[in-house]
């Protein structure tokens, strides 16, 4: 199959009414389930209503259903991901999903897509709690149509090229947090404070790369490297080993 690799394009937002708020609520996340969507025939995917019982929706192209979610429910999200591709028997399924926080309507509870990326601001994550929507899989094998297929993917290996070569070592988010901190332009308290010079030479680079051994993990068609797998020794000996926290996550 053909496609075109942009880069932005593994994007995914998703919008409702704020569990904290009331008002209007948006979030992105990334990872490589907005691909898949597409790629089943779907640009917009609209939930509504409340399940009696626990389930999971699984889209795979035309072929949309419903299943049971109760032996997953209390599941985090990386354990509901990996239990959700062995149910369906597919490592390269994609799937966003809640936790036990969205679960419990933690007005604060985030979306994660397969442990790699999260929708973390406004509290998504309790939208799909008070549907008893465990997670959305998805997968699909269709063309996305393109009018001119090979202008699109000239321009998509040029911007990928151009990324690469601006992106500032692939650090992400933590490169930007002392400029950015300094400008006033940090999310402090929700903006109500502009002043935290400790604390994003904490969580900025070089600091946080070098104290969590970090390494870029970037998203799909993306050489960015927002996101960053984390490799550490704690003090007791344990080896914490996975993907890292980012900025979405302060947000919260």
């Amino acid at each position: 199959m053909q496609s075109v690799n942009f880069p932005g394009n593994a994007k995914w937002t998703v919008v409702t009414k704020g569990p904290l708020t009331g008002s209007f609520l948006d979030s992105a996340g990334t990872g490589a389930w907005a691909p898949q969507l597409k790629k089943a025939g779907y640009d917009v995917l609209i939930i509504e209503g409340k399940s009696e019982n626990p389930v999971y929706l699984y889209i795979n192209d035309d072929k949309i259903e419903f299943r049971d979610a109760s032996s997953i429910w209390g599941k985090d999200t990386i354990e509901t991901s990996r239990i959700i591709k062995e149910e369906l028997g597919d490592k390269r399924i994609n799937a966003i999903n809640i936790g036990p926080a969205g679960e419990n309507l933690n007005p604060i509870a985030c979306i994660s897509c397969d442990g790699h990326s999260f929708a973390g601001r406004g509290g998504a994550g309790a939208i799909m709690g008070s549907k008893n929507l465990k997670a959305i899989a998805v997968w699909g094998t269709k063309q996305v149509p393109v009018v001119d297929l090979e202008g699109a993917q000239n321009l998509a290996k040029e911007l990928m090229g151009r990324l690469h070569e601006t992106a500032k070592g692939g650090g992400g988010t933590p490169d930007v947090m002392v400029p950015l901190e300094e400008l006033g332009d940090v999310p402090i308290k929700y903006w109500r404070g502009d002043i935290w010079h400790h604390g994003a030479k904490m969580i900025g680079t070089p600091r946080y790369t070098e104290l969590l051994n970090v390494k870029p993990l970037p998203c799909q068609n993306c050489p960015v490297g927002c996101h960053r797998h984390i490799h550490l020794k704690l003090k007791d000996g344990s080896i914490l080993d996975g993907n890292g926290p980012e900025l979405k996550l302060l947000e919260c």
